[in-house]
């Protein structure tokens, strides 16, 4: 109810693009926990820029990508309703952001886009399984977490091949 992990740093800090890739397998605890944050980057003390990607959970015990980048006065969200998921499975999701336009893909196929001004994080941490402030926990399972100083293509993603 309330595992999580703050990694000190974060690989992608100062980084004018990245890929982050997650191997993990939601469970089901709707209504209880709907709303969750499973990674989850920023400094400490600087809402203003930061880098989430969470899941948001149905009545049918389907899931849905939401991610989010804010770039100080500039912000975009991708919450991709349309893109229903069983839960109790095995998925790959990665988040994408170079030339101005951030992307997320589950199991290698995109979903969403958007364009936003991005301004690299600093001295950032990373949350793993919960949002920074130890909110919001994930259900499930993570067996992999891989981040990318580049913009990388669906053919390039280094964990879509380890996908149990």
């Amino acid at each position: 109810t309330d595992d999580g992990l703050i990694v000190d740093g974060c690989p992608i800090n100062g980084a004018t693009s990245f890929t982050i890739e997650i191997l993990f397998k939601p469970y089901t605890s709707f209504p209880a926990n709907v709303e969750q944050r499973f990674l989850h980057i920023q400094y400490p003390r600087r809402e203003s820029r930061r880098v989430l990607i969470e899941l948001r959970l149905t009545p049918d015990n389907d899931w849905f990508v939401d991610t989010h980048v804010r770039a100080d006065s500039a912000a975009l969200t991708c919450l991709a309703k349309i893109y229903p998921h069983p839960v109790g499975q095995w998925y790959h999701v990665a988040f994408v952001y170079g030339s101005g336009v951030a992307r997320h893909y589950v199991n290698g196929i995109e979903e969403m886009s958007g364009r936003v001004p991005y301004i690299p994080v600093e001295d950032a941490d990373v949350s793993l399984g919960m949002r920074m402030n130890r909110k919001w926990f994930f259900k499930g399972a993570m067996k992999s977490v891989c981040m990318t100083r580049c913009a990388l293509r669906p053919e390039e993603f280094v964990l879509l091949s380890q996908l149990p």
